[in-house]
């Protein structure tokens, strides 16, 4: 079969990206057109867009498509332009291997005309095909849980009557005290609400904080506005940590809320100190709504990873992968080191 390749018009080609999203990753006709409105039209990064894959043999029918959405990213510390890939489907009568990978190859040769990066978070079944495209793989989303409540986990392996219940009262018990004794003392400085933070806020937190040394998304006011509020397939809860005495933000995080787990999408702060407090918070939070556990997903830099260790966080599965693509003649030792970065699954856009 002979393809060709087309930028992805919004206006015309909605029914049919709608369709192959709906057919192939069947997630039915209602959450595919909720999916190309938030990500194509919806977005407030305007240059947000597409290619399509071509059937020849088909008067240029559409048999494939990926998402191309251009922001911002902080590279030494500047910020600059790059491109994520998202929603990469190919129709089931042409899901060889080549047509995938033809699309990647010139989704990646056009992204890489107007962006420092490409980057991708590829399911299981199409890591390989984004690496055989021409992607290097940067290492997998680490999650990390915080047991609030022990109740569900010992009822699994421990008849609950007899030994079960005052088991999980007295871990319980210890594991509050225990948190709350560390509010009280490390973190005393610090106080938490439930709001989300001013564009001023955030742009005063993103200019002087710590992180900023590293690979990262840069966060605006918009972006976040879009990526948490204006998400059809779930809702958000925010925290802010301000410092007692200034009444400055020091941190932030977004929270997906379901009944057994308080997963954090989205987390920044000003230093480590600020990301501890605000990660504490965060298990506060999840006390209150009586939610068992808090989790995170994170990769990059290794001292991040161990003060959220610190935090009271266990690392546990380790199965979404990333990957990346950058210019020829670029610093690849720079890219491919995990310590240079910083990622969080609110940077998947999904």
């Amino acid at each position: 079969m002979s393809y060709s390749f087309r930028k992805i018009d919004v206006n015309t080609d909605i029914d049919v990206m709608t369709q192959l999203i709906s057919q192939n990753l069947n997630t039915g006709d209602v959450l595919a057109a909720k999916s190309v409105n938030w990500n194509y039209t919806l977005n407030p990064i305007k240059n947000a867009e597409g290619l399509a894959l071509l059937d020849e043999a088909s008067e240029q029918q559409v048999v494939g498509i990926i998402n191309q959405s251009y922001r911002q990213f902080l590279i030494n510390n500047k910020r600059t332009q790059v491109c994520l890939f998202g929603d990469l489907v190919v129709d089931s009568k042409h899901r060889s291997l080549m047509p995938a990978i033809m699309l990647l190859r010139a989704a990646i040769s056009k992204g890489l005309d107007n962006a420092a990066l490409v980057y991708s978070f590829p399911n299981k079944k199409s890591v390989n095909v984004a690496l055989r495209a021409g992607f290097e793989s940067l290492g997998k989303i680490t999650r990390y849980v915080h047991i609030v409540s022990y109740r569900d986990y010992i009822g699994r392996v421990i008849p609950w009557k007899l030994v079960g219940k005052p088991l999980s009262w007295l871990l319980d018990t210890i594991n509050k005290l225990k948190h709350v004794l560390v509010q009280r003392t490390a973190y005393r400085h610090y106080i938490a609400t439930t709001q989300k933070l001013s564009t001023t806020e955030l742009q005063t937190l993103m200019s002087g904080s710590d992180f900023s040394r590293f690979l990262m998304a840069y966060r605006s006011a918009e972006s976040i506005e879009w990526r948490y509020a204006m998400n059809p397939f779930a809702e958000f809860d925010y925290l802010k940590c301000l410092h007692q005495q200034s009444n400055h933000v020091v941190a932030y995080a977004v929270l997906e809320r379901s009944e057994k787990l308080l997963h954090i999408r989205d987390i920044y702060a000003l230093n480590n100190e600020s990301l501890s407090a605000m990660l504490s918070f965060c298990i506060s939070r999840a006390r209150q709504l009586g939610i068992p556990a808090v989790s995170v997903g994170y990769l990059g830099n290794i001292d991040i990873k161990k003060q959220i260790v610190k935090s009271g966080f266990s690392a546990r599965e380790t199965d979404r992968s990333v990957v990346i693509k950058f210019p020829d003649g670029t610093d690849a030792n720079y890219y491919l080191n995990t310590d240079n970065w910083y990622l969080v699954d609110g940077d998947e856009d999904h």
